[in-house]
């Protein structure tokens, strides 16, 4: 792009030779409208790009646009459009510029613009040029800072032998990675150089990064037609390139080492999020210089006591560590009960009367935290899961197998998977901000934390999208109406024709899915699909087999129905895996902007009748119409994501549920991941163990 050149001392009339070679004949641009010099300007872009490709950045379009205008109006100088900008007086007359190739030529001289006579070509001007702005900005602003991950890029194409690696001068390849990762070749040289004074520093950080960087990861941050050139296999690397830098990382530890990180931990305080989020990423400070004001501090004789009750420290981190790898994670109380039994705690001895005596709970409790914080654990809430079976894999690659099969030999036209949901009517969130050391935690407003609804999701692969919401309330079913006219399922059975409205609401006495209730749902679809063969995956619920829904499948040659086998669904159910979630979270949200208003309108409404609002107590009742609003935004919203993340059809290709594709290495890495948890490990090792005794 075009914003690298307004950087480089002496390109802004480079850029205006770029010009003048299609107009040799002409002695001025005083005729030229400004949309021709626009139209020039693409045109040299274009030819200027296939030689130099600068990364795709954000910022690389408010950039060009800076770019652009700086050079017009150095081309309406050249015309006697207006007077000469400031910062584009004398830049280039003192310093040889990097060679611009084009296919019109090479540009290898820069040329000025005489401030006598704007229309003549001159040599490089002798006298004293006006401080221009600092190379740092561009048309005013400053330039972007460039992440670690796209140094490492840099680095990459620096050493790579088919790419920069084999320039004749080291000057030469500076400059030309940094033309292309949009960079000062001086900048360049301190990220590489081994003889620069801190350059150490730049090498301990980039190390890890180029060291498992490969080719397909560098082509994807620039252009085709630049990449193209290049005859590099997707796997290639500059592992032997790396040798002279394998010394100097070993001496300084990383910053941050981190699988396939895309440089977004550039911030120190991200860095420490992270690495205390996730264990592939360590946050490690560098080895400064002697003369370092930290080495100094480390130096110093008070620097502080040493970490105290080392082998009480390790005994927890053990437990803690093993219990989780066992896929029986420990608690704090079974924690605190380890530390007691063991001698070097007992009554009497220091770290008894530091943590286990009487009145010591809150330190004991601090202990066992910050231990936590340094194994990168943390006091979480115990989540209720499905039971896994023992062989799940297995019994994961043999269900996905027959999901394909069975949709291949149908001639299937949509594919959707659906799960149904439960979602509380009044989704109050389990903690709330209050005084430090309150006793009773708690307020005057009142909901039924026990009511709601069944929400089926239904997730299509075609369109990457969910479908409208199928929404069983708490009601009469309409199997069961003695005076059908009388119920909310007469009254809310029309409700997807009104205007903005999708959703398909139904009603069963305690809002969960019969056999009734999912033969309706199966006649959404039906509706739904008017001419499609539907390949529709669901679980394994009992109401999705009974006798009288099997016979409604086998009476609709459209339905084509596979079931997921039981255990299975946190593993290969799609809407489970990508969509419950984030739907719950829009309805939370939606469900608390309803929630103010309300109570703002309560108030109001009391303080009409002469009471105090302050004083009195609110009960939240939420209308089914509002709520079904609600699922129903919150689905839009979900949908809208989809145009950019398009994280539907990816989690059916995951889970290998395409019958149009053969998604096979996806779903092998979705299973690999899987066993980096301790429960799916646990139990795919004892699988393993029960496969070699039976042996």
């Amino acid at each position: 792009m075009l914003s690298f050149l307004s950087r480089k001392s002496g390109n802004s009339s480079k850029i205006e030779k770029v010009l003048l070679k299609n107009k040799s004949r002409e002695q001025s641009l005083g005729a030229a409208t400004e949309q021709e010099i626009r139209k020039e300007l693409l045109k040299a872009e274009a030819e200027i790009r296939l030689k130099h490709a600068p990364m795709r950045r954000e910022e690389e379009l408010a950039s060009v646009e800076d770019a652009l205008e700086s050079i017009i109006q150095i081309l309406e100088f050249r015309a006697g459009a207006c007077s000469c900008p400031d910062s584009f007086v004398g830049k280039g007359s003192s310093q040889d510029p990097v060679c611009i190739e084009t296919e019109s030529g090479s540009l290898e001289d820069p040329i000025c613009i005489d401030d006598k006579s704007p229309d003549k070509v001159t040599a490089p001007a002798k006298k004293k040029a006006k401080k221009a702005k600092s190379d740092t900005t561009i048309a005013g602003r400053r330039r972007p800072e460039l992440t670690w991950y796209d140094r490492s890029i840099g680095v990459y194409l620096y050493l790579h032998p088919s790419i920069y690696g084999l320039l004749p001068t080291d000057d030469m390849r500076y400059n030309s990675v940094g033309v292309a990762v949009g960079a000062d070749g001086d900048t360049v040289r301190k990220w590489v150089s081994l003889k620069d004074k801190g350059s150490e520093h730049h090498v301990s950080i980039w190390y890890s990064i180029v060291k498992d960087m490969k080719w397909s990861d560098v082509k994807r941050k620039f252009p085709k037609e630049w990449t193209a050139q290049f005859d590099i296999a997707d796997d290639g690397n500059v592992l032997e390139q790396l040798t002279p830098f394998r010394d100097v990382a070993a001496k300084s530890q990383s910053i941050i080492v981190t699988k396939a990180s895309e440089g977004r931990m550039a911030n120190p305080k991200a860095r420490s999020v992270e690495s205390s989020k996730n264990k592939n990423v360590k946050n490690v400070n560098l080895t400064y210089g002697k003369n370092h004001r930290a080495t100094k501090r480390i130096e110093r004789k008070d620097r502080g006591q040493a970490r105290a009750y080392l082998a009480q420290s390790q005994a927890v981190e053990e437990m803690v560590q093993n219990r989780w790898n066992e896929g029986d994670p420990t608690t704090r109380m079974e924690v605190y009960d380890m530390l007691r039994c063991r001698e070097d705690c007992a009554e009497g001895t220091d770290f008894y009367n530091s943590y286990l005596a009487a009145r010591k709970g809150s330190q004991l409790a601090m202990f066992l935290s910050r231990i936590l914080k340094r194994i990168h654990f943390s006091h979480r809430k115990n989540s209720i899961g499905q039971k896994i079976p023992e062989n799940w894999r297995a019994m994961a690659v043999e269900n996905v197998e027959e999901v394909r099969k069975v949709f291949i030999e149908a001639g299937v036209d949509v594919v959707v998977n659906a799960d149904q949901t439960f979602i509380k009517f009044y989704p109050e969130v389990e903690y709330v901000l209050a005084p430090s050391g309150a006793k009773r935690v708690g307020g005057k407003m009142n909901a039924d934390d026990k009511a709601g609804f069944t929400v089926m999701v239904t997730a299509e692969l075609n369109a990457s999208k969910l479908l409208p919401p199928f929404i069983v309330y708490n009601g009469t079913k309409k199997k069961d109406a003695q005076d059908l006219e009388r119920t909310l399922w007469w009254k809310y059975r029309n409700w997807s024709d009104a205007p903005g409205r999708t959703a398909k609401v139904t009603f069963q006495k305690k809002h969960w899915f019969d056999e009734d209730i999912t033969i309706e749902y199966l006649e959404f679809l039906l509706e739904y699909y008017p001419r499609e063969i539907i390949g529709l995956v669901w679980d394994a619920c009992k109401a999705h087999s009974t006798p009288l829904v099997l016979a409604f499948i086998d009476q609709h040659p459209r339905l084509v129905v596979v079931g997921i086998y039981g255990g299975l669904t946190s593993i290969i159910q799609v809407c489970d895996l990508i969509a419950n979630k984030d739907l719950k979270q829009a309805i939370r949200k939606g469900y608390y902007k309803w929630r103010t208003n309300f109570i703002a309108n309560k108030k109001a409404e009391i303080e009409r009748e002469g009471g105090s609002p302050n004083n009195a107590r609110i009960k939240f009742k939420m209308p089914i119409d509002e709520m079904t609003v609600i699922v129903e935004d919150g689905v839009k919203e979900f949908n809208i994501q989809q145009h950019s993340v398009d994280s539907v059809r990816k989690m059916f290709r995951k889970v290998d549920q395409d019958p149009w594709n053969d998604c096979k290495a996806e779903f092998e890495a979705h299973l690999n991941s899987l066993t980096e948890n301790s429960m799916y490990k646990t139990l795919d090792n004892n699988n393993r163990a029960a496969d070699l005794d039976e042996s």
